[in-house]
């Protein structure tokens, strides 16, 4: 305990102390940091429960832009439209995604910003997602073993997950289209490397290739 010579010294002490204390309050200082909707700090996504600002999203991603899960739960809305639900559960073997909502109207995660296609865009949201989880476990995603299912305007995809050797990261890449094939050449560049797997799945009108390679 620190001594106190004098009862200046004390009252002196004491009035720095609360005049410090009310100074950080003010300023915002020592607070805790502002949590994102993905669970990460620094973030500082805010949740709008109604917007209309999809053309604002960078990369066409208003899946990140919004606030992910946070955002995107079958209750907000975008132009007074209620959005899709959508959930995301992973564990060190299985990731799984699921959308419930219109199967269009909305940019989710759209290359070209499109609209058309929201559910299908969910498999946009699959590869982001699981591979930012890929870098923090070793596990490889089993392509052949995969499971979609799209019901009206319901799709989950199950990914399981195998356990590989320690410091070993894979990641997943996909391509397909909603009521036709969709453009594979965007796959090629994975052919060839190491621990390349590939293995196409259709569900209704929703055709998906997917591969996992060694991310290196």
């Amino acid at each position: 305990m620190k001594h106190i010579k004098n009862l200046n010294e004390f009252v002196s002490e004491q009035l720095f102390t609360a005049h410090s204390s009310g100074f950080a309050k003010a300023f915002n200082f020592g607070a805790s940091p502002e949590v994102g909707a993905s669970g990460a700090t620094g973030l500082g996504v805010q949740i709008l429960p109604d917007r209309n600002d999809e053309s604002a999203c960078p990369n066409h991603d208003c899946w990140t832009h919004f606030g992910k899960e946070a955002f995107w739960n079958g209750s907000n809305k975008i132009g007074g439209r209620v959005v899709p639900k959508v959930i995301i559960e992973k564990s060190p073997i299985k990731f799984k995604i699921s959308y419930d909502g219109a199967s269009s109207g909305f940019l989710l995660k759209h290359a070209n910003g499109g609209k058309g296609d929201t559910i299908h865009q969910l498999l946009n949201v699959l590869t982001l997602e699981l591979n930012e989880y890929l870098k923090t476990v070793s596990v490889k995603p089993d392509v052949k073993n995969i499971k979609m299912e799209m019901i009206g305007t319901r799709l989950s995809v199950d990914v399981p997950l195998v356990k590989v050797p320690e410091g070993v990261h894979y990641l997943i890449a996909r391509r397909g289209g909603l009521g036709h094939g969709g453009d594979l050449t965007g796959l090629l560049k994975y052919k060839g490397r190491d621990g390349y797997e590939e293995a196409k799945h259709k569900s209704g009108s929703l055709t998906e290739k997917f591969v996992t390679v060694i991310d290196k």
